[in-house]
């Protein structure tokens, strides 16, 4: 595109007008020296008047045709550069005309703000953009200033940036943020200096929306941020995991590496770097990483491997998985040492086998059953020792249901149900079984689910312990503990037992009764903590237990004492009270058994007894000669004072 000034016109005139001087100039020249040597050569060559006025008018004539041969010469020259200028000027008109065409057609078709100001800061130039931008036509834009346009703070700003423009005369390019009455943007803003017949007339401008921009910056800065963060992390990944890495070229050459510690490394990192795999490593195992080269290479699948190894003199074993990198030749290979998973593997496989031996050989019944329809898959013989069937029979079909003793069937059920709802993972019970012949076969039963509260339910297994014998002595003894009971309860004497603590555990109804606690569930209690249970009148003879216990313990054989109890009705009682206290085999107290008999009856007659002979020695020693009493075998049973004083002895 050519450049325009308002001085072109001008220009061109005075270039034609200095065309047609220079061109009478150069007319008078020639005129003036034709007419001068002419003249001078006629005045030399011919003296004759005739001939020299013909000569004359030859001369005339040849300068008139000369003259207008040279002046049609200029004037064509004139013409043709007035025309090359007339059509020049045409052109440049047209140009300016498609230049100003194409410039207005890019101001108002801008997304950009484009914009002129005069010296004082009106605008007198805008654009479609700019009014979308303040959000008002276009038409009350022009003539306004910035402080008729935005907020003054930012007024002054654009005030201050016009002026420095103009005062350098410079253009420049910086970034600037533009708030308008509801928004703040920032713009990527170009102004220079406007000149006309080189004065500064004012400024032009440029402004672009870098909002996206500065988004499109930001994501890219967060995205950036992120991906640092998240090398980082991996960075950190890696070398937190066990993993040791390398890379390869498709012929086996070991290009770089990673691991935690060289001291896990086959060989030093100097003695493999840069070399090929089968350089340094055992034969054995080099067949094997080339072959799985060579498939992973081919077919873009990742190759998983496990190998041994003796590094650092101890065999380790190693799983390694290989993989080729996108449109490389090279490949990386992540390798791990699985030597404690394998031989827990190894461990595992031989738990199972002893899992199956004690299975099929344990002394209680072990079976897999499934959880939904209860069929035994897998029994063990103990188990079908119990209940009279053989293992064929057991696992073609038969369910638990089946030998189960009706009346423990819907508890059976409930339990798997809950099994089956993750409520429970196992429970344990006692429960009956239908032998083949008829009989009942009693078992400890504990179920445990195989699978975890987030998995599918699947099988349990079931282990029974026959306890059909404990059964029977566990009858017999409740039987005994019921006669025992009845013969207890039947006994005038109180009976209790505590454990180590005080607490009781038993107590038969006479001693129940003894202390009003018919209603009172004592068992757990302490004397101390009976004592707020029943009459305020009982608190001294509880808490005179608790000190006579302790007594017992105390003493080595326990203790005998006598204790009162008052009675709510005004009455007392003595009771013959003895403590035996019972020890675990390591010396600490296990329970203490408690006797006691009233002897209340016997207390009475043993005082009117002693009030008796209390008032048979008085009457006697009212008598003035001797009287005494002799057993069968004459020894001295009573004498009266005069006896003893008679005979000298003592009483």
């Amino acid at each position: 595109m050519k450049s325009w000034s308002p001085h072109s016109k001008r220009n061109n005139g005075s270039r034609s007008s200095k065309g047609v001087l220079r061109i009478v100039l150069v007319y008078a020249g020639i005129s003036m020296l034709y007419i001068l040597f002419s003249d001078a050569l006629v005045s030399r060559l011919l003296s004759a008047p005739d001939a020299i006025n013909i000569a004359s008018t030859i001369k005339g004539w040849l300068f008139i045709l000369i003259t207008s041969l040279l002046l049609y010469l200029l004037m064509s020259r004139l013409v043709g550069q007035i025309s090359g200028a007339a059509r020049r000027e045409q052109a440049l008109q047209a140009e300016q005309l498609r230049t100003l065409t194409l410039l207005n057609a890019i101001t108002y078709n801008s997304t950009d703000a484009i914009f002129i100001k005069d010296r004082e800061g009106r605008y007198i130039v805008a654009n479609p953009a700019l009014a979308e931008l303040l959000d008002r036509p276009l038409d009350t834009i022009i003539g306004k200033d910035d402080f008729q346009l935005f907020p003054d703070p930012v007024a002054q700003q654009f005030c201050q940036d016009d002026r420095r423009i103009m005062d350098s005369g410079k253009t420049e390019t910086y970034h600037e943020t533009v708030t308008t009455k509801d928004k703040t943007l920032p713009y990527l803003t170009t102004k220079g200096p406007l000149v006309i017949e080189e004065k500064i007339e004012g400024i032009f401008a440029i402004a672009r929306d870098i909002s996206a921009l500065k988004q499109a910056e930001d994501e890219i800065r967060t995205g950036l941020h992120n991906a640092q963060e998240r090398e980082v992390e991996l960075q950190t990944v890696f070398q937190a995991l066990p993993d040791m890495y390398f890379r390869l070229s498709a012929d086996g050459t070991i290009l770089d590496y990673r691991a935690q510690n060289s001291s896990e490394l086959y060989v030093p990192p100097e003695e493999f770097l840069g070399k090929r795999a089968q350089d340094v490593l055992p034969a054995e195992f080099t067949r094997l990483l080339a072959s799985k080269i060579i498939r992973a290479c081919k077919t873009d699948e990742m190759q998983v491997f496990e190998y041994d190894l003796v590094v650092s003199k101890t065999s380790r074993h190693y799983e390694a998985r290989l993989i080729r990198l996108p449109e490389q030749d090279q490949l990386i290979c992540i390798v791990r040492d699985i030597t404690d998973q394998h031989q827990a593997k190894q461990a595992l496989s031989s738990s199972e086998q002893r899992f199956r031996t004690i299975f099929e050989q344990a002394a209680v019944g072990v079976a897999l059953i499934e959880s939904r329809s209860g069929r035994f898959l897998r029994i063990n013989q103990r188990y079908c020792d119990m209940v009279g069937y053989t293992m064929e029979e057991m696992t073609d079909g038969r369910t638990f249901r089946e030998i189960t003793h009706p009346d423990d069937l819907p508890e059976d059920l409930d339990n798997v149900a809950s099994m089956l709802a993750g409520e429970i993972g196992q429970f344990s019970r006692e429960k009956r079984y239908v032998h083949r012949n008829g009989s009942i076969v009693w078992v400890n039963l504990t179920a445990s689910a195989t699978w975890q509260s987030h998995e599918e339910p699947g099988n349990y297994i079931a282990v029974v312990v026959e306890i059909t014998e404990r059964k029977r002595a566990e009858a017999a003894l409740q039987e005994s503990e019921q006669q025992l009971r009845t013969l207890i309860n039947a006994t005038p004497d109180i009976i209790c037992f505590k454990d180590g603590k005080g607490r009781w555990l038993e107590a038969n109804e006479a001693d129940l009764k003894l202390f009003s606690l018919g209603d009172v569930d004592y068992r757990g209690k302490t004397d101390r903590e009976l004592a707020e249970f029943t009459d305020p009148l009982y608190r001294d003879a509880f808490l005179s237990c608790e000190a006579s216990d302790e007594q017992a313990w105390q003493t080595e054989g326990g203790c005998r004492c006598e204790e009162i109890i008052s009675k709510p009705d005004g009455t007392t009682r003595v009771y013959d009270i003895i403590k035996v206290p019972l020890y675990e085999d390591n010396g600490t107290r296990k329970g203490l058994i408690v006797l006691g008999r009233d002897v209340s009856e016997r207390k009475r007659a043993e005082q009117q007894l002693a009030r008796a002979d209390s008032e048979w020695t008085q009457a006697m020693d009212q008598f003035g000669d001797a009287i005494y009493l002799l057993d069968m075998e004459q020894h001295l049973l009573r004498a009266n004072t005069a006896f003893y004083q008679m005979s000298g002895l003592n009483p």
